[in-house]
């Protein structure tokens, strides 16, 4: 419920950057990121599920690879 009232309110881009942020913080791994269009607009449907489907591909980069850095 918190993840999607979090991209309903910040929308796709924000959240992913919130995230990343939080993976930064608690030194789970470097993150290397760039947005080339922070203005992205997208139905808010969609952009739960990508942000749910980005976010499992990076939680399972975190948990099953050896990488130090994810780009």
């Amino acid at each position: 419920v918190f993840i999607t009232k979090q991209v309903e309110h910040f929308g796709f881009v924000e959240s992913l950057e919130r995230e990343i942020s939080r993976i930064k913080r608690l030194e789970l791994m470097d993150v290397d990121f760039v947005i080339n269009n922070r203005y992205l607009t997208i139905n808010k449907d969609h952009a739960l599920i990508l942000f749910r489907t980005v976010q499992e591909c990076i939680n399972n980069v975190i948990k099953h690879s050896k990488a130090k850095k994810f780009f």
